[in-house]
């Protein structure tokens, strides 16, 4: 066989990359760097200079400053309990209890106060007792033997007086004895100053 001349093709491993100027010229591919000029490249901006350390020390404290008045203002409305007194807090009036009748009155106590129960009995035997405990309960005479009282003699003063702490009490006076007793009951609560 005789040899063939040699076909030249038009590749060539060193030849020129074609320009992406030159018109129906394929883009180069990725990875391979087009001939061209240099773009200059773009760095990003610097960070702005910190601010002195002065301006930032001012605002810190007028930072702290502003949070501890915030703080301040709300422990206090958190801790500070007004003392406070509702309900029945003051009675001055004459009572006839006919035998196993209660004489009962509410008041409820925010904070603390203080009460004075004074009674005057000239005809018989009382039981009177100042007394924490829910107003819904029963005010029958077996409930509040149940309760601490005190017996008021026949024809003495007898006063009943303490602290009262946040709750609903009761002021309370019974007859256990067989007859009608006419009876002066004075009451006073306030709140502790």
């Amino acid at each position: 066989m005789p040899l063939e001349e040699k076909k030249e093709s038009s590749y060539s491993p060193y030849a020129e990359a074609p320009s992406a100027a030159e018109p129906g010229a394929p883009a180069p591919k990725k990875g391979v760097l087009a001939d061209g000029p240099l773009i200059p490249i773009q760095r990003a901006p610097r960070p702005p200079e910190p601010e002195p350390l002065l301006a930032n020390r001012k605002v810190q404290i007028i930072g702290g400053a502003v949070g501890a008045v915030l703080l301040i203002i709300i422990l206090y409305f958190i801790f500070h309990t007004t003392n406070k007194v509702t309900g029945r807090t003051k009675s001055d009036a004459p009572y006839q209890i006919n035998n196993n009748q209660t004489v009962v009155q509410n008041f409820q106590v925010v904070g603390k106060a203080t009460y004075t129960l004074e009674v005057i009995s000239p005809d018989g035997d009382l039981q009177i007792g100042v007394a924490k405990r829910n107003p819904k309960d029963s005010s029958n005479l077996t409930a509040l033997k149940k309760l601490s009282y005190k017996i008021a003699g026949k024809g003495q003063t007898t006063e009943e007086s303490g602290i009262a702490d946040t709750g609903d009490w009761s002021w309370f006076v019974f007859n256990e004895s067989k007859k009608l007793v006419k009876v002066k009951i004075k009451f006073l609560a306030e709140p502790q100053k």
